[in-house]
């Protein structure tokens, strides 16, 4: 499979790749943690669209701590 981010864009220090987040279900959490696991030297920028939005009703995590706790550099 092959990684195709929202929009990529070249500078001089390498492509920088940039995820923009509406509503970010488990899979795709999942998908895009596959990619940093098989790219760890991939520079992405996660834009969030609701950073404060709950990851499922039952949680109380939301999409922003998952990106600021990320061990993977999201």
């Amino acid at each position: 499979r092959k990684y195709r981010p929202d929009f990529k864009i070249d500078s001089d220090h390498g492509p920088i790749h940039i995820e923009v987040k509406g509503w970010w279900p488990s899979n795709e959490r999942s998908k895009l943690l596959a990619v940093f696991i098989n790219n760890p030297t991939i520079k992405l920028f996660v834009a969030l669209q609701r950073p404060q939005q709950k990851i499922s009703k039952q949680s109380k995590t939301t999409t922003d701590v998952i990106v600021l706790q990320s061990r993977h550099n999201i």
